[in-house]
């Protein structure tokens, strides 16, 4: 989620432009890659992520 370039973060942002067009078809994939590297590079996917992880721990 450091936002270190290969080939898991193109996956990664695939995997999320595709979600966002299916939960929004007006976000084509080219808006949809954008956003996605943008949430992960500014560390918006990381805390995100961090407040899942502990919303779990905590129901656990």
């Amino acid at each position: 989620m450091a936002g270190e370039a290969g080939a898991p973060r193109d996956i990664v942002v695939l995997n999320a432009a595709l979600g966002l067009n299916v939960l929004d078809e007006q976000i084509s994939l080219q808006e949809g890659v954008r956003l996605a590297q943008e949430a992960i590079d500014s560390g918006k996917a990381e805390a995100l992520l961090d407040n899942l992880v502990a919303g779990v721990e905590l129901a656990l």
